[in-house]
């Protein structure tokens, strides 16, 4: 099984066009306000990461699980601050809609499914997944990365992650070898995942990451 590569995302203007540029400081603005709205001493989540996670495609059934017991969860905060919790059990279930793979490159859309994540038998986050996506990203080895969107249902973290309620499956990587060309055959490997809090359109914050990432592969590779 290969292991998946763990990705930092952040935003670099020198990858974005003037529109994009707009759009982003329109979310600074935005989050700095959200944030000016928060007390002080309520330190909010920035990201969860989890990494190195058996994941499975069953063409069959078309059902993806990213799914592992007694793992390690990082926990960052807005205050700088990080968590490390181990003994976590952590899984992303979602199913397959539609396989837009084309002679290019494997990609896919994925509706519906649930991410939980436990310590101990207690719901850590719940979550209704309502959108995701994967596509193979061109490179000299080429990799999967995934993103989406999530509602959180439950947990004892979900009071920290925002008043709206919302998140970005803001990146899950896969190195396979040899590449799939489409979602017609299974496969199994490692996934990097890492959740995020959407409070003032932060998915412009994906997007900036998902193109560094390209980027970096690039330059890693060269």
């Amino acid at each position: 099984m290969n292991r998946g590569v763990r990705c930092n995302t952040c935003v670099n203007r020198g990858f974005f066009s003037d529109g994009l540029r707009v759009a982003a400081f329109l979310a600074v603005v935005c989050g700095t306000v959200f944030l000016a709205s928060v007390p002080a001493s309520a330190a909010m989540i920035d990201e969860i990461g989890v990494g190195s996670i058996d994941t499975v495609f069953d063409s069959d059934t078309g059902v993806l699980t990213i799914s592992q017991a007694g793992i390690g969860l990082l926990l960052e905060r807005d205050d700088n601050s990080q968590e490390v919790m181990t003994g976590v059990d952590f899984s992303l279930v979602t199913t397959l809609e539609e396989d837009n793979s084309t002679p290019q490159r494997a990609m896919a859309t994925f509706d519906g499914g649930t991410i939980s994540i436990s310590k101990d038998g207690t719901p850590l986050l719940t979550a209704d997944i309502t959108s995701f996506q994967v596509e193979e990203i061109p490179a000299s080895i080429p990799f999967l990365i995934g993103w989406g969107d999530f509602l959180i249902t439950g947990g004892t973290l979900s009071t920290e992650f925002g008043p709206a309620g919302v998140g970005d499956i803001l990146d899950i990587t896969w190195n396979l070898e040899p590449i799939i060309a489409n979602f017609a055959a299974d496969f199994t490997a490692e996934s990097d995942v890492t959740l995020t809090p959407e409070p003032a359109t932060l998915s412009l914050l994906g997007l900036g990451g998902m193109v560094i990432l390209t980027q970096r592969k690039r330059r890693n590779a060269a």
